[in-house]
């Protein structure tokens, strides 16, 4: 058992060991299967075996892994790329992220940017920055704040709201519906599921839901409610129908 420490420019292969700490400052590239505690990049990482990390990875530099990653939490300020999975408890990202397979999480905390290639899957996510997902967006809470414009090719929850972020600062402004929205932000996503579902800025093929407010600036071909329904008077819904 031991530690990987690249402050210049390296290269270790670590198929086989077990590392308690992986620190790159500088431009290094590990080779291999890791199996470790934790990582932190600094610098430039590249990992070219799948990553397994019993606590934290933190990339605060450029970390590139060609496989997948499977550990206790992974969080990004600088910019991270994993070619295939990631799978974790706590996913942190407020910088920009870049995965091409899916997301399995707990929780799930966004204020930068992030492109997810296949399905994102927790308990509890809140997206503040601008977000591609292209497949299903599933969780038990959802909390999006529009700043700029986010993709999503599903939705489904057990509660979702989307509302305004004034600025970067993260601040969220949720109905009733009495304040303004020219920020511009906006939510794409062709399909909405959830029970209690809250949405501003929205443009949807169809949205599904028990309790549905759909706020300022929305533009939705067909609500699908059993409870209730809410509709500001700025947006359009094609059919409203009771289930």
């Amino acid at each position: 058992m031991g530690n990987i420490h690249i402050s210049g420019s390296g290269k270790v292969s670590a198929e086989g060991n077990y590392y308690e700490d992986v620190h790159i400052s500088g431009s290094g590239r590990i080779d291999g299967n890791l199996r470790c505690r934790s990582v932190h990049v600094s610098g430039s990482g590249h990992f070219n075996g799948n990553a397994v990390c019993e606590e934290e990875i933190r990339i605060s530099g450029s970390g590139h892994f060609e496989k997948s990653v499977e550990c206790g939490s992974f969080s990004v300020s600088g910019s991270g790329h994993i070619e295939n999975d990631l799978k974790c408890k706590d996913f942190k990202s407020s910088g920009s992220s870049h995965i091409k397979g899916s997301v399995s999480c707990t929780e799930a905390a966004i204020s930068g940017s992030v492109q997810v290639e296949k399905d994102m899957t927790g308990e509890n996510i809140r997206i503040s920055g601008g977000s591609s997902i292209h497949g299903l967006l599933n969780a038990e809470n959802i909390t999006i704040l529009l700043y700029g414009k986010n993709t999503v090719g599903e939705i489904g929850c057990t509660k979702l709201d989307v509302g305004i972020s004034n600025n970067n600062s993260g601040s969220l402004r949720i109905g009733p519906f009495s304040f303004g929205s020219k920020n511009k932000g906006e939510l794409v996503c062709p399909i909405i599921e959830g029970d209690e579902v809250s949405l501003v800025n929205t443009t949807s093929n169809v949205v599904r839901g028990k309790n549905v407010r759909i706020g300022p600036d929305c533009a939705i071909k067909r609500v699908e409610y059993s409870e209730s329904i809410e509709v500001d008077s700025s947006s359009t819904v094609g059919e409203q129908v009771k289930i």
